[in-house]
Formats: structure tokens, C-alpha cells, sequence
């Protein structure tokens, strides 16, 4: 498992991936992110509005955005789990990045969102997410469902 851009491991007597996650929560966010997804034909189209306040971060930050599907599911025909059905959330079916934030404080990404046969629009969700392309750390994330036909706006708040 990845915990910010790094390698976690659990402890050998305690597991403290929870309260690793709820300090990080707690940090203010190196980035901010404004998602927009508004319905296309034959998809949608996604516009990701990025703030890096600090300007030692804007050089190194890097934008992804990714089209994941929930509620997936294989039928397994071999091995140890030979005819169960194992359940997958979070399949990644498009990534687009990295794509250079830049010196400028604020900047802008536009991506057309293509649906693709086989794909459940009801279960997709656009993420996108910022990070240090040095040090792997992740200076914000957002997500939002795709609804086709229905405009969405999303904005991470600070804590």
C-alpha cells in the first residue's frame, strides 16, 4: 500500500494506518482542486481548475486525472478461488497525466471523458489529484461521480 507517494508497512505490534490518515487529514493542502464535469456527446467533458499557493510546490506539481469504475465483478476459473465471484471497486479504465502545474499559481486542465461499451456510467467517477513529481507526496485529491446529463462542480475545501 502507498501512503503518501511511499511505501506503508504496518507496525510489527500495531496496525496505524488510521491514525496516519486522520493526521494527514489534518494537514493544510498543498494544492486546491475545482472539478467540473459537464455532459458531451458521447461522454462528458472534465475541467480541473488547480491552485498551488506555495510557490516552492508549483515546479514540481503534477496533475492526474483517472475514470475508475465501482461494483465490478470476475468469475473466477482457476486456482484457490476457482468458482467464486470476487467483487472490485476502484478499477482505474482511464488515466490521463501527468500534466505540469507549472510556475504560474493557478492552472487548468480539460480532458474529454469518452464512455465506452461494457462501462456503467452509473458506477464511473472522475478523481483527480495533485502531487510532487519529486517526492511522490500528494498535495490534494477530489472526486466526483459521472452523471451523464447532469452538470457537476466539485471544490476541496480547507480544513
Amino acid at each position: 500500500m502507498l501512503l503518501e507517494g511511499a511505501d506503508y508497512r504496518r507496525g510489527v505490534f500495531r496496525d496505524d494506518i488510521g491514525d496516519r490518515i486522520a493526521a494527514l487529514s489534518q494537514q493544510k493542502p498543498g494544492a486546491h482542486i475545482r472539478l467540473t464535469l459537464t455532459p458531451a456527446a458521447e461522454g462528458a467533458h472534465l475541467r480541473a481548475d488547480i491552485a498551488v499557493p506555495e510557490s516552492a510546490s508549483r515546479n514540481n506539481a503534477a496533475i492526474y486525472i483517472a475514470l475508475y469504475e465501482n461494483t465490478l465483478a470476475s468469475q473466477v476459473k482457476a486456482g484457490e478461488n476457482r468458482g467464486k465471484q470476487l467483487l472490485h471497486d476502484f478499477v482505474v479504465r482511464e488515466l490521463w497525466g501527468p500534466v505540469a502545474s507549472g510556475p504560474a499559481e493557478r492552472s487548468s486542465v480539460s480532458q474529454r471523458i469518452p464512455l465506452q461499451s461494457g462501462w456503467k456510467a452509473a458506477n464511473l467517477h472522475v478523481a483527480a489529484y495533485v502531487q510532487d513529481s519529486t517526492t511522490g507526496r500528494t498535495l490534494q485529491t477530489l472526486s466526483l461521480p459521472y452523471c451523464p446529463g447532469v452538470a457537476l462542480e466539485a471544490k476541496k475545501a480547507q480544513p
